[in-house]
């Protein structure tokens, strides 16, 4: 959901980003579940063409920025490609940072940028962070809970997409 909704967001803003998804236990072969589909829709995305991919050190050593819903999943991130802290974040956790530190500047390397967000931030300080920051997969959940994990990613997904444009994030409702 997280990717197709940045794809959307931010496909304005930034249309030369190439978005992607893996997971740490992604399963070949499996669909998803028709409850992804129905609250993008409900949001006017539409899911397209998906087949679950299980994250590499390969994927991880050619992105440029790493988006984890949960902390056990950065730790995974991190343990597969451990010089990929720097630009392995949660998403609510970016957010925030950018929040503090400013979005992008114009012209600025996005690997700049998140060196700036990085600066002091330790592999013991994302573990810390409070629960609040992790995003709970809603699979095999209720209706509901796809809803609201997808309003959440919703909301982080458009402010993460203003921020590497360069824009300040939307104010939260």
């Amino acid at each position: 959901m997280a990717a197709a909704l940045f794809q959307a967001r931010a496909a304005d803003r930034l249309p030369d980003w190439q978005v992607s998804s893996a997971g740490v236990r992604a399963q070949a072969g499996t669909a998803a579940p028709n409850e992804v589909k129905v609250a993008l829709q409900a949001r006017s995305v539409e899911l397209g063409p998906h087949e679950p991919t299980l994250l590499t050190r390969e994927i991880v050593d050619g992105a440029n920025l790493i988006i984890a819903m949960e902390r056990n999943h950065l730790v995974e991130v991190v343990a597969l490609a451990p010089r990929s802290f720097g630009r392995t974040f949660l998403l609510a956790e970016i957010v925030s940072l950018a929040e503090r530190h400013g979005p992008r500047l114009g012209g600025e390397v996005v690997g700049t940028w998140l060196e700036r967000l990085h600066a002091g931030r330790r592999p013991a300080d994302v573990l810390r962070l409070d629960s609040s920051f992790d995003i709970d997969d809603p699979y095999g959940g209720a209706a509901g809970d796809y809803e609201r994990c997808a309003a959440r990613l919703d909301e982080l997904v458009t402010a993460l997409a203003a921020v590497l444009a360069g824009e300040h994030a939307p104010a939260k409702n």
